[in-house]
């Protein structure tokens, strides 16, 4: 529909004809109007006191007041309904078949530029209702009414993305009893339209301006409901599963798989002289699972999910990776965790503070320096710019680093690590998948085309496998894509008294000032305890979130800890602009986050 003029549907010009213009006048007014009805408008007050147009009196040609006009014929009486109703009309004579509630009324005139013309009083004898529509009609402020306690039918007119809201009120076409061509009987209430008058249609593509794809807010629908001065429910939070089903548990299981003593092999693996493992930054196990078409030879592998571990980041994951043991033990614990009695920070991807020295930060063996000293071909295949850093050498020492600039070097290297001596284990590292996600998220297509080369890099590294040799698959986290972000370098309340802000956006630890730990907690928890677990050190140490904990690691933790489970980031854009940028984020204790597949094959 074009506003204001232009083409219309044949529905909307029929409810022009029939419902624009005027009556003629009975020269008699209506007691409690106070005017003559040729001046009357739409009636609101008692519905049961109002008639339809009387014998004869037609509704004439928009535009054409004054001028003669087409006569509706009807039978004597026939605009009055008798109290006790009548055989349903359609284009014969007679009355409407629904009985009128107490006296006959008449049908509201419709005027010019009012969207509610075609959508209003057709209650037929009840009380008329608020309209299901969710804001006003153009030109009549305050006229859309909501339904007592909901939101309008369809949600919002602006929840659809890529679109503004209509320019009024679109009518589709109406359906149902016709009275010689014209729209349906009046009082047929049942028989309304499909959708609400400022809802979309169905086959109009390109309707509406273009805008920011970008929901303002969540539909009311989809929000939990909550009951007035209830406290609102905070799911608990996952445990990982150290100890039987967690990324720390498949080291020692592949060390006991290769015959290493006094490996525990905690996940039953079967035994083999030669084991890959191919660790895919960012690959969550419902990641995965969401992506079959992209990633079919993953999806056909033999396995199923484990957890990360917490937090669900690359450090803390390639330390238990590196030495079988779970964050609390190696201490890896987060991208910036606090350097005991020094007021500072270290951010363990970038390890810029020279005072700090790997080896005895994170002081457990390594399973590489394990299964080395029993006899066993170590290798760690990975980009060059990796080789010698200082995480790399805190969680892969004792490996014989295989430098790869490419995924054709690294099947390449693989392959060559795989066929050394006449046991062999080697860990494979690729870190685009997760980069691609942190940059773009994981709902892009840059995202997805990615996830297609992880493919076929697991498939190339399947086909080049020694006989007898296994490959196991897995990740260090999930991601997910949160849309809502609280900044804690914006919000005076996450400021006061917190000395540091380590962690993560998704696992944020908070160093509190001398004194002030109740403030912070207190604070932490008004302004984010419904979306987020906000915990004391003591209780997230004692409910196992790290697993056990060796000498001196719970300092290098938060006296407070903030996770979010909801689509929630908690971000520091003066401090991390480089995290705030993000699309993509992980540290959570959400299954998005903490599963990861665990998939093998084997060449016979």
């Amino acid at each position: 529909m074009v506003v204001g003029g232009g083409w219309r549907t044949g529905a909307e010009r029929a409810w022009r004809t029939a419902s624009c213009a005027r009556p003629p006048s009975d020269k008699a007014g209506w007691g409690h109007e106070g005017n003559p009805s040729d001046r009357r408008r739409s009636a609101h007050g008692d519905r049961a006191q109002r008639l339809l147009p009387g014998p004869g009196r037609g509704r004439g040609r928009v535009g054409h007041r004054g001028r003669a006009r087409r006569r509706l014929r009807r039978p004597p009486r026939g605009d009055v309904r008798p109290r006790d109703g009548g055989q349903a009309a359609r284009d014969g004579a007679g009355p409407v078949g629904r009985p009128a509630a107490g006296v006959p009324h008449r049908r509201a005139p419709a005027r010019r530029g009012h969207g509610a013309a075609a959508r209003v009083h057709h209650d037929g004898g009840r009380q008329a209702g608020a309209r299901p529509v969710g804001r006003g009609d153009a030109g009549r402020p305050g006229s859309g009414v909501l339904r007592a306690g909901g939101a309008a039918d369809g949600g919002r007119a602006d929840h659809r993305l890529g679109r503004h809201r209509p320019h009024r009120p679109r009518a589709r076409d109406v359906r149902g009893r016709e009275l010689r061509g014209r729209p349906r009987v009046h009082g047929q209430r049942h028989l309304r339209r499909p959708v609400p008058a400022g809802q979309r249609g169905r086959g109009r593509r390109g309707r509406g301006r273009p805008c920011a794809g970008v929901r303002r807010g969540a539909v009311r629908r989809d929000r939990p409901v909550t009951a007035p001065g209830a406290e609102p429910s905070v799911p608990e939070p996952p445990i990982p599963r150290y100890g039987s089903g967690a990324l720390a548990d498949l080291p020692p299981s592949v060390l006991a798989s290769l015959g290493v003593p006094d490996a525990v092999n905690v996940l039953g693996l079967p035994p083999s002289p030669r084991v890959c493992v191919l660790l895919i930054d960012g690959l969550g196990w419902q990641l995965l699972k969401a992506h079959p078409d992209e990633a079919p030879f993953l999806n056909a592998m033999d396995g199923g999910p484990i957890t990360s571990g917490f937090p669900a980041t690359t450090v803390s994951s390639l330390g238990s990776l590196g030495t079988g043991a779970p964050p609390g033990a190696h201490g890896l614990l987060g991208v910036q965790v606090a350097i005991p009695g020094t007021g500072r920070l270290l951010n363990c991807l970038r390890w810029q503070d020279d005072s700090v020295v790997p080896e005895e930060f994170q002081p457990v063996p390594t399973v590489y320096e394990r299964a080395a000293a029993a006899g066993v071909e170590v290798g760690y295949v990975a980009l060059r710019q990796y080789r010698g850093t200082p995480l790399s050498r805190a969680t892969a020492r004792g490996a014989r680093y295989h430098a790869a600039d490419g995924l054709g070097q690294l099947v390449g290297r693989t392959e060559l690590a795989l066929r050394q001596g006449d046991r062999s284990f080697v860990t494979v590292y690729h870190a685009d998948l997760d980069s691609t996600g942190h940059r773009y998220g994981t709902a892009s297509a840059d995202w997805r085309h990615q996830l297609r080369f992880m493919d076929m890099l697991a498939q190339q590294i399947a086909a080049v496998l020694p006989p007898g040799a296994a490959l196991y698959v897995t990740a260090d986290h999930g991601m997910v894509d949160p849309t809502e972000r609280v900044d804690a370098d914006t919000v005076p309340e996450l400021r006061d008294g917190v000395a540091l802000l380590g962690g993560d956006a998704r696992a944020r630890y908070v160093y509190s000032e001398p004194g002030a730990h109740d403030d912070v907690l207190a604070a932490w928890t008004a302004l984010l305890g419904d979306r987020a677990w906000v915990v004391p050190r003591d209780e997230a140490v004692a409910n196992g979130w790290f697993g056990p904990l060796g000498p001196g690691m719970p300092d290098r933790v938060g006296d407070v800890i903030a996770v979010p489970h909801a689509d929630l980031a908690i971000v520091a854009s003066e401090r991390e602009p480089w995290l705030n940028r993000m699309v993509g984020m992980h540290g959570s204790l959400v299954p998005a986050e903490q599963l990861v597949p665990l998939l093998s094959t084997s060449r016979h």
